[in-house]
């Protein structure tokens, strides 16, 4: 089912940005900047996007081996947060993403979208059981669902690894075909794609799988 743009007011919009110790390595070989650093000015515009859409606040949460939740946090939250944030530890995907999706369907009042900013490598406890574990919650979430309008998971790929992108694409394109998946509710874009679609393209492309 097509999402149109009017509809995006109607969703919860949750934002997740990994702040764990590989989003300080630099952004590519040609990119010395941080991969944080880098993802800082997009992440805060999607912030500022969202906030139109939900203006009473939205819940956001940074991870790295463990999570904190912002609930009613603002674009001005995900400035501080930034300011103040070191990237350090190691990659678990489980936890923030169970956190998140416990919103949506205690909840059950709205559908939800959910936005992730991340170099896309889990890697707690080791990299095969956290991949296999991030599908099969994905995939056990979308059996809960009447129609795919009703979740949507977008990741944004700061950075360039290879093995990072091949997961995320693995999510986005094969979660039918290797996991059996009820429903598609997972996108990808990375951060240049992200610049080149646009924040609103990319809000709706996350929901129009």
């Amino acid at each position: 089912m097509a999402i149109a743009i009017d509809d995006l007011k109607k969703r919860r919009h949750i934002l997740i940005v990994d702040v764990t110790g590989s989003m300080s390595e630099p952004v590519s070989s040609n990119n010395p900047q941080s991969r944080i650093a880098y993802a800082a000015e997009s992440t805060l515009a999607v912030s500022r996007a969202i906030m139109e859409l939900q203006p009473e606040g939205f819940d956001f949460y940074t991870f790295n081996e463990k999570f904190r939740h912002y609930p009613r946090a603002t674009p001005d939250t995900v400035r501080d947060v930034f300011a103040r944030t070191a990237p350090v530890g190691g990659t678990d995907f489980l936890g923030v993403l169970k956190d998140a999706l416990k919103i949506h369907f205690d909840a059950g009042d709205r559908p939800s979208t959910i936005l992730m900013v991340t170099d896309g490598n889990p890697n707690v406890p080791t990299v095969d059981d956290a991949r296999k574990a991030v599908a099969n919650l994905i995939t056990a979430s979308a059996a809960r669902l009447e129609s795919d309008a009703e979740l949507g998971i977008g990741f944004f790929q700061v950075g360039q690894d290879p093995n990072a992108r091949q997961f995320l694409k693995t999510l986005d394109d094969d979660l039918q075909r290797v996991y059996k998946a009820k429903f598609d509710i997972v996108s990808t874009l990375t951060f240049d794609e992200l610049a080149e679609k646009g924040i609103t393209a990319a809000l709706l492309s996350a929901v129009n799988e």
